[in-house]
């Protein structure tokens, strides 16, 4: 059933192109392998480390016409040997993305669905597209251009395990329930300055089985800087509120020097 739906999509996809404008498709396959020897947890004596392949596969489709934009990204993540060679059915199959982006006018769009999300150095928001399956968020993101050089985002998003009558605990399959953010970003000659304000809430029951949902804030701002060969970023980001009944009193402060020493060679 699965195979039938994305084949589905597909077929869709290039009936829109007929009337489509611009049409871009692109993929990647990634392997990797690996030798996990003290990986997460230290090594017990006598026990082996592991040693394996896995792959990434992704289709990209994306077509714009007017103001519209969508965007769709077919994912398979597999390790080799995971599914029989004589299989018939093989379910290892996702949507990484899956949006829209409407663009109302120059300065405002919104774009919703699955879709990366990535600011700064990706610390607070990122695809982490080191690990082979990525991230991506189901959300609705605002985007205003503020000026020549500034920009604000503004995203929402509310997570549910299933289509439901009554309200039920959700499991926090993605990590938090809920999410509201804004993210302001300006140059100002060599200079970047970043904003961000989140607020994160997550859902869980407490020792009176009774359905909570805390909420934590998360503040900072980052920082870059270039002139020349040489190179700056500071980021400071501060946290409270409550996570699972506790409260959350917590700073990051990271920083980085780097010096282009040659075309292909940097000190930091």
């Amino acid at each position: 059933m699965k195979k039938v739906f994305y084949f589905t999509v597909i077929a869709l996809f290039f009936t829109v192109l007929i009337s489509a404008q611009t049409f871009k498709l692109t993929s990647e396959i990634r392997p990797r392998f690996e030798n996990r020897h003290g990986y997460k947890t230290l090594m017990k004596s006598g026990e082996e480390g592991a040693n394996f392949i896995s792959q990434r596969t992704r289709l990209n489709f994306n077509f714009k016409q007017e103001k519209l934009t969508l965007g769709v990204s077919l994912q398979n993540i597999r390790v080799w040997g995971d599914v029989s060679t004589l299989a018939s059915i093989d379910f290892a199959n996702s949507f990484h993305q899956a949006w829209a982006q409407y663009q109302f006018n120059d300065n405002i769009s919104v774009k919703f669905g699955r879709q990366e999300i990535i600011y700064d150095d990706s610390r607070i928001f990122g695809n982490v597209g080191w690990a082979q399956q990525a991230r991506s968020f189901d959300a609705v993101v605002a985007k205003i251009k503020t000026s020549k050089n500034g920009k604000l985002d503004i995203g929402y998003s509310l997570n549910n395990d299933s289509e439901q009558l009554t309200n039920s605990l959700y499991t926090n399959v993605a990590g938090y329930k809920t999410f509201q953010y804004a993210w302001y970003h300006t140059n100002i000659n060599n200079l970047g300055l970043s904003f961000l304000a989140l607020n994160n809430g997550v859902e869980f029951l407490n020792s009176n089985t009774k359905e909570i949902l805390n909420y934590s804030q998360t503040l900072g701002s980052r920082v870059t800087y270039k002139r020349g060969n040489l190179f700056f970023d500071g980021s400071i980001y501060f946290q409270t509120g409550k996570f699972f009944g506790n409260s959350v009193s917590a700073n990051y402060f990271g920083g980085n020097v780097k010096y282009k020493a040659s075309k292909k060679f940097f000190w930091g």
